[in-house]
C-alpha cells in the first residue's frame, strides 16, 4: 500500500516500548500510526489506524525494544528513523499538544479521547512523502465480559464488525508488518 502518516500514538515516543514483566527487564514495541492512502490531494482522506508491535515493529525501526525513557540515545535513534517515514509530524504535534495542553486525552492509546482525537481532526498536516507498507488485517472478539463484568473492548483503534453470535462481535484492526524504513549510507 502506498501510505503517509497523518498521526501517531502514544504521543510521547518514549511510550512506544512497554515492559513485558513487572519487573521491566524485558521491553516490546507497541505503538500506533494513523494512515491515510499516499494521495495527499484526497480531500477527505480515510485514516487508519495501523498496530506496530513486535518483531514487525523491530524490523521497521531497525532498533530492539528497550526502556526508551531510560535511553536517550535509544530514543534519539528512534526519533531520527521515524522522520524518515513521517517528516515533520511529531514537530507539528508536539507544537500543538504545548500550546493546548487540554487537547486529549493521556495520549497512552487506551482513552477513548485519545481515539477520538486527531492531527486530521486539529487541522495539523505534517510535511511528509508517501511511504509502501505491507498492511494486515485481523480481528479481535469484543463484546464479552471481563473478570470485572465490564464490556471489553479494544483500544479504539478498529471499527466493528458483525459476526460472532449473541452479545459477541468483532473489531476489525490492522497491523503493518514486512515494513523497514530505509536509511541512505
Amino acid at each position: 500500500m502506498h501510505l503517509r502518516c497523518t498521526d501517531f500514538y502514544p504521543h510521547d515516543l518514549r511510550a512506544f516500548t512497554r515492559a513485558t514483566t513487572p519487573c521491566a527487564h524485558t521491553w516490546e514495541w507497541h505503538f500506533y500510526l494513523v494512515v491515510v492512502a499516499g494521495d495527499p490531494a484526497d480531500p477527505e482522506p480515510r485514516p487508519i489506524h495501523v498496530q506496530v508491535a513486535g518483531a514487525d515493529a523491530e524490523h521497521l525501526v531497525g532498533m530492539p525494544p528497550c526502556d526508551l525513557a531510560a535511553d536517550a540515545g535509544a530514543l534519539a535513534r528512534l526519533r531520527d528513523a521515524m522522520f524518515l517515514l513521517w517528516g515533520d509530524l511529531e514537530e507539528r504535534k508536539s507544537a500543538f499538544l504545548a500550546a493546548h495542553p487540554l487537547a486529549l486525552g493521556t495520549g497512552d492509546g487506551d482513552d477513548e479521547d485519545d481515539a477520538e482525537w486527531s492531527c486530521l481532526r486539529a487541522g495539523i498536516v505534517p510535511d511528509n512523502r508517501a511511504f509502501e507498507a505491507c498492511v494486515g488485517e485481523f480481528g479481535v472478539p469484543v463484546g464479552r465480559r471481563g473478570a470485572e463484568g465490564d464490556e471489553m473492548d479494544v483500544d479504539g483503534a478498529g471499527e466493528e464488525w458483525e459476526g460472532g453470535g449473541e452479545g459477541m462481535g468483532w473489531v476489525r484492526m490492522w497491523k503493518l508488518f514486512g515494513t523497514k524504513i530505509a536509511v541512505a549510507d
